[in-house]
């Protein structure tokens, strides 16, 4: 299967945000979150790009 957007809420473990960005303006990035019930950790970044368009997961 490729890769696909879904538009379901994580939950990130407190104290875990990843602030390296922030200063550029880049949103913090959470090193673990919560995502149906299961811990899930970020252990590499594999991209990140700028969109100014409305969430696509909005209503």
């Amino acid at each position: 299967m490729g890769a696909q957007f879904l538009a379901e809420p994580i939950e990130p473990v407190a104290g875990s945000i990843i602030a390296d960005g922030m200063a550029a303006g880049e949103p913090g990035l959470p090193e673990r979150f919560i995502w149906r019930g299961e811990e899930h950790c970020i252990t590499q970044v594999l991209e990140k790009w700028a969109d100014s368009r409305p969430d696509r997961g909005a209503d």
